[in-house]
């Protein structure tokens, strides 16, 4: 069974359009007509084509007006092959056309085998490429996830919190950092083994993403410290949820084959607003500082630096 080849045609000539549907859906294609126009967005939309076939016209201020409409209007993201069919041999306009965004051309009047041949060509083109962007997505997803847990790594939760400070003086809107860890987790490994450490730490990430926004910013920082951005959340906001995040927690029993665990979580929280804006690394260094002072007033606790002595702020 032939893989499906969807082919969107942009022309004027019905006739050609039912020769050419005829002639291309035994070899695979769905091939559907659309006249140049307003209608293009549509038959882009609906066919979702894989590869785009236009008529150049004659008789236009810019015959290529419309190939340049169809390249704007394709997916950044994939890679959909633009096929021009020129009324005659000129090569300036076919050039222009290369220029414009075509992939291949063909001229008028052309032999079917060898339009069928060019359009393999741009189905094998395409395969390769949609496999080389496959790749580069992979790859970008590794690069920026934890793999342990999914969440986000250190580097691009850095990356996205500077742009979520940015927003605070432009926008008026705060943001909340929340950065935590485990209570006596070393004992968890060592007494119940690395395994179901790591699946503790899988499941603290599931809690974290069940029970935050998408907006939310959730890494795994390291180990088993853990960082959440809150865009849109001062202070208050920003110990609530940590406070909400802790009991969770809590009341949770991490189970893994006969091993049962339960941990809770030290918390530091700390906001960056217009009226007291932070860099990134100050904003972490001062939540950091906020869950150490809940390790030491007793661990299993959610604290705040008071913003002019630096010490906790009930």
């Amino acid at each position: 069974m032939l893989e499906e080849r969807r082919l969107l045609i942009v022309g004027r000539d019905p006739a050609e359009l039912a020769f050419l549907k005829t002639s291309l859906e035994p070899r695979g294609y769905s091939v559907v007509g659309t006249p140049p126009g307003d209608g293009i967005w549509q038959g882009l939309e609906t066919l979702r084509p894989h590869i785009v076939m236009i008529d150049v016209q004659k008789g236009m201020d810019d015959p290529l007006e419309e190939l340049v409409r169809i390249k704007a209007m394709l997916p950044g993201d994939l890679f959909v092959p633009v096929f021009a069919v020129y009324p005659d041999k000129v090569p300036a306009e076919i050039i222009r056309g290369f220029q414009r965004g075509a992939d291949d051309f063909i001229v008028r009047p052309f032999e079917l085998f060898e339009l069928i041949l060019r359009l393999e060509v741009l189905w094998r083109m395409k395969t390769l490429q949609d496999q080389l962007l496959a790749t580069n997505k992979r790859l970008h997803a590794l690069s920026i996830t934890d793999d342990l847990t999914g969440l986000c790594n250190q580097g691009e939760f850095k990356r996205r919190m500077v742009l979520e400070l940015r927003r605070v003086p432009r926008f008026h809107v705060p943001v909340a950092v929340i950065f935590f860890d485990c209570d006596r987790f070393k004992q968890v490994n060592d007494s119940s083994g690395h395994a179901v450490g790591s699946h503790v730490l899988k499941e603290i990430a599931r809690i974290l993403v069940a029970n935050l926004r998408d907006t939310d910013v959730i890494c795994r920082y390291g180990g088993d410290e853990f960082v959440i951005g809150l865009p849109g959340c001062d202070l208050a906001r920003g110990v609530e949820t940590a406070e909400r995040l802790r009991e969770l927690v809590k009341m949770s029993t991490f189970r893994l084959g006969s091993a049962e665990v339960r941990v809770t979580l030290s918390i530091g929280v700390e906001a960056c607003t217009p009226e007291h804006p932070y860099e990134l690394d100050p904003l972490l260094q001062r939540a950091d500082a906020a869950l150490y002072l809940a390790k030491e007033r007793g661990r299993d606790r959610v604290c705040v630096l008071d913003p002019e002595t630096g010490g906790h702020t009930p």
